[in-house]
């Protein structure tokens, strides 16, 4: 799989894999462009918390929250199994100052099981 520095604004660039992955094929003039700059400004001016990515898909809010973030952790969650594994494995290709932690499985304001059509 190709790997790609995804340099949205490169103060700290993240490495992602980009194998059918839209959203690193669409930075920095594509997908989610201008949503991931307003992101990286807020997350330049706050510290010391916990970032909630819900959906997270591979993973492109989390991996910069744990770059561009003081004092921050991450926890992401993703129900795709496979999905979920990317963001996994993205995860482990960079290094970050704070904690970045992954898990497969999706958050409801109810405790169910739900079924997903992909």
């Amino acid at each position: 799989m190709q790997i790609e520095t995804v340099t949205p604004y490169p103060k700290y660039p993240v490495l992602m894999y980009k194998d059918y992955d839209h959203v690193v094929k669409g930075i920095p003039m594509g997908w989610e462009s201008s949503t991931l700059l307003i992101w990286i400004k807020e997350l330049e001016k706050i510290d010391n918390v916990t970032v909630l990515d819900i959906g997270a898909y591979t993973g492109i809010y989390s991996l910069l929250a744990g770059k561009y973030g003081k004092q921050i952790d991450v926890i992401g969650f993703e129900p795709l199994e496979q999905i979920s594994h990317r963001f996994g494995a993205n995860i482990q290709l960079n290094q970050f100052p704070n904690t970045v932690m992954n898990f497969q499985m999706g958050l409801s304001n109810e405790n169910s099981e739900v079924e997903i059509n992909i």
